[in-house]
């Protein structure tokens, strides 16, 4: 019995190995870089995932897609009512989308190779570093860096304070609030 199952499974998985090969070698790949881009993520490495998945998703096309959506629009598009849009139709997706979706994917893969690494490092470029602190802590600010950001906003207000004139204390305008007495 298991015989006559290996005798009639054999070619079975043979035709479908050799029919599937591109979308099985895609998905190692993709499950592979998917876990590179994880551990290490870099420009490159996205490029080359989003190159992956572009040939993945063109190659399915091919196989399964493009002949239901020419029938699909064939059927909207009437040889009797719009022939050249019918025309137009079976052009964008039968020639063009397939290779389109190519040339991107490839596209892709030209872009990662050509990307430039940081100097004097053999190290990837990062598409971001890792945050130190938690979103809820204040950014840490050296004390100097503070003074020299506030300096000009406190003389520009104690300045402001002893002058009414200047126009920060009527009511209404954002002096008012700093200096806290009514002109």
């Amino acid at each position: 019995m298991v015989d006559d199952l290996m005798h009639r499974a054999w070619p079975w998985a043979l035709t479908l190995v050799l029919h599937n090969w591109p979308i099985m070698l895609y998905s190692v790949l993709i499950g592979g870089m998917a876990v590179w881009t994880y551990q290490w993520p870099t420009r490159r490495a996205v490029l080359v995932l989003y190159g992956l998945l572009l040939l993945a998703f063109a190659f399915e096309y091919q196989k399964h897609f493009a002949a239901v959506l020419v029938r699909t629009t064939d059927y909207l598009f009437s040889v009797q009512y719009n022939p050249e849009l019918r025309a137009v139709s079976r052009f964008l997706l039968m020639t063009f989308a397939p290779i389109g979706l190519h040339a991107a994917g490839v596209a892709c893969f030209i872009c990662a190779a050509r990307l430039p690494r940081p100097a004097g490092s053999s190290a990837p470029a990062r598409v971001y570093a890792y945050p130190t602190r938690t979103m809820t802590q204040p950014p840490v600010i050296a004390p100097a860096a503070r003074a020299r950001a506030t300096r000009p906003l406190l003389r520009r207000y104690s300045a402001a304070a002893e002058r009414p004139e200047a126009g920060l204390n009527r009511p209404g305008s954002e002096g008012q609030a700093l200096s806290g007495h009514q002109p």
